[in-house]
C-alpha cells in the first residue's frame, strides 16, 4: 500500500511538472504556467482522494486526512505564487537546481542538505536584531529610511534636528525630498500615524534667517496638507532643557522595529549614523522616549 502511495505521489509530481512545461507553450508567462500546473496537481490530488476512499478499508480515514493536508499545501502554494513574484522566482530556481542535481543521486543528497541548512540559517537570523552602520554616508541612510517608511503600517516618529546643516542636506535635495515625502504620504494613506518634529534655532522661526524659514515652512505646509495622519511640530533649540541638548542627531523610529540616527551627538556621545532593525531595548525604546520628551517642547503647526 505504501509503495502504491509513493508511486501515485511520484506520478502526480511528474504530471504536474509536465503540465507546467506544456502550459508554458500555451500561456504567455512562466508564472501563469506554474499556476496552471499547480491547479492540475490539485485536481490530481482530488482524484487520488476519491480513489483512496473507494479502494481502501480500515485506512481510508488516515489516507484521506493525509491527502487533504497535501491538498491544502497545494492551495497555500498557489496563493503565494499568485501574490509574490520574488518568491516565485526563488522557487523556480530551486526547482531548476533540483532538476540538475537529480542527474546524480549524490548531488541530489547534497542539494537537499544545502537547501535545508540555508533554510535553518535564515530562520535563525530572521527576526533577530541587526544594524547597518552608514556613518557620514547620509545617502545610504536615506535610502534605507525610505524603505522603512514604505513598509510602515502603524506609526513613524521622526525628528529633523537642524545641526550640521541637516535641513539643507536632507530636505533641500529636491529629487530625494519629493520621493521621501511621497513615501510618507503613501504610508499615511495606508493608515500609519506619522509625527515629525523639526528642531531649529530661534532665528529661523523669528524670521532672522529668512531663507531657511522659507524652506522649512514649505516642508511644513506640504506635509501638513498631505494627510490627516501626518502631524508636524516645531521645537526651538534654545528652549530645550540641557538634558535634551545633549543629543543633536536626527532620528526615526517606526513600528517598534526600525530605528535610525544620523551622524552626531547622542546622549552626550559622538555616534556614527546607523539604521537598526529589531533592537527594541537598545534602540527602539530609547528613541521613542527621546521623541516623547522632545514633543513636550514642540508646538504643532
Amino acid at each position: 500500500m505504501k509503495q502504491k502511495s509513493l508511486l501515485t505521489g511520484l506520478f502526480i509530481f511528474l504530471f504536474t511538472l509536465l503540465t507546467i512545461f506544456l502550459s508554458e507553450i500555451i500561456f504567455d508567462e512562466w508564472r501563469q504556467a506554474i499556476i496552471a500546473g499547480l491547479l492540475v496537481g490539485i485536481l490530481a490530488t482530488l482524484f487520488e482522494i476519491r480513489v483512496a476512499i473507494q479502494s481502501t478499508g480500515e485506512t481510508t480515514v488516515n489516507s484521506t486526512k493525509e491527502y487533504s493536508e497535501r491538498l491544502l499545501s497545494y492551495l497555500n502554494l498557489r496563493n503565494v505564487y499568485s501574490e509574490n513574484d520574488w518568491l516565485l522566482g526563488i522557487l523556480q530556481k530551486i526547482v531548476e537546481l533540483k532538476q540538475v542535481s537529480e542527474q546524480q543521486l549524490h548531488d541530489l543528497t547534497r542539494f537537499q542538505g544545502i537547501i535545508t541548512q540555508a533554510l535553518e540559517r535564515a530562520r535563525s537570523e530572521i527576526g533577530t536584531p541587526y544594524r547597518v552602520t552608514t556613518g557620514d554616508n547620509e545617502l545610504q541612510r536615506i535610502i534605507l529610511l525610505n524603505e522603512a517608511v514604505l513598509m510602515a503600517k502603524e506609526y513613524i516618529y521622526a525628528v529633523s534636528f537642524d545641526a550640521y546643516g541637516y535641513l539643507e542636506r536632507f530636505w533641500s535635495a529636491e529629487v530625494f525630498s519629493k520621493q521621501y515625502n511621497a513615501s510618507n504620504i503613501e504610508a499615511a494613506k495606508r493608515g500609519a500615524q506619522i509625527e515629525r518634529i523639526f528642531i531649529v534655532e530661534k532665528k529661523v522661526m523669528d524670521g532672522s534667517d529668512k531663507e531657511k524659514k522659507k524652506r522649512l515652512m514649505s516642508q511644513l505646509r506640504l506635509q501638513r496638507r498631505a494627510s490627516r495622519n501626518i502631524h508636524v511640530y516645531v521645537a526651538i533649540i534654545e528652549d530645550l532643557p540641557e538634558s535634551l541638548k545633549g543629543s543633536n542627531t536626527s532620528f526615526i523610529v517606526s513600528d517598534d522595529y526600525v530605528g535610525s540616527e544620523s551622524n552626531g551627538i547622542s546622549d552626550g556621545k559622538p555616534i556614527q549614523g546607523y539604521v537598526s532593525y529589531s533592537d527594541r531595548e537598545g534602540v527602539i525604546e530609547p528613541l521613542k522616549q527621546r521623541f516623547t520628551n522632545l514633543k513636550l517642547y514642540a508646538k504643532r503647526v
